[in-house]
């Protein structure tokens, strides 16, 4: 029998197999249900959905009561739906709290860099905390999004991350301006916050470890 011949008969068996296999396999082997499912509006004052079945929720019930921050509307809106109609921004540090169950959890920061009244896009530098842990330092959006040059979606930027909270964190996420005697008038913004568990060990960690964060993108 020739090579061909043999990959052939080959792929015929495995596919059998699986063939044979699938029946063992429930819809609760293949389908996973996140504990924690978050999509935060940053600056919104309604609840919405957007065509991908998401349901967004306005950001007022997850901000730090000690937070001097400003719900503002885009001067330009975006054509892309999601939360980019406002933004939480501020010049002082503000953070939101989310109680979260154990277990690692994906987190996607949304942003939308346009002028906002009063803050123009060129002056938001801001670093991103969460724990101990900085997720972004001194981060420029405008220079981002300048240099990111997607014409399908403008001005819009994600930043993607893994965690794993401890037993009966709440996850801080905080957003502190990059203030300084040359800039400063710095200001710190967001539009959406997405936070969903993930399965465990879909990552791999280190078995004695219990807590980790990767930057996945």
């Amino acid at each position: 029998m020739d090579t061909t011949c043999k990959q052939s008969a080959l792929g015929t068996i495995l596919l059998l197999f699986l063939l044979w296999c699938l029946p063992c396999l429930s819809i609760a082997d293949v389908i996973y249900h996140p504990l924690d499912l978050f999509s935060i509006s940053c600056g919104s004052s309604t609840n919405f959905s957007t065509l991908d079945t998401r349901n967004w929720t306005a950001d007022i019930n997850f901000l730090s009561q000690t937070h001097h921050s400003l719900a503002v509307p885009s001067l330009t809106p975006s054509t892309i739906q999601g939360p980019y109609t406002h933004a939480r921004l501020s010049h002082s540090p503000f953070s939101y709290s989310f109680p979260l169950t154990p277990g690692p959890k994906f987190i996607r920061l949304f942003f939308y860099s346009t002028s906002y009244q009063n803050f123009h896009r060129s002056k938001a530098c801001f670093t991103v905390k969460t724990g101990p842990y900085t997720l972004l330092q001194d981060f420029n959006a405008s220079l981002n999004a300048d240099a990111d040059n997607d014409p399908s979606q403008p001005d819009i930027l994600f930043r993607e991350y893994c965690i794993n909270p401890q037993d009966g964190e709440n996850l801080n996420i905080t957003f502190i301006p990059s203030t300084t005697a040359q800039h400063p008038d710095s200001y710190a913004f967001i539009n959406g916050i997405e936070i969903v568990s993930m399965p465990s060990y879909l990552y791999y960690t280190n078995p004695r470890g219990n807590r980790w964060i990767a930057h996945t993108c």
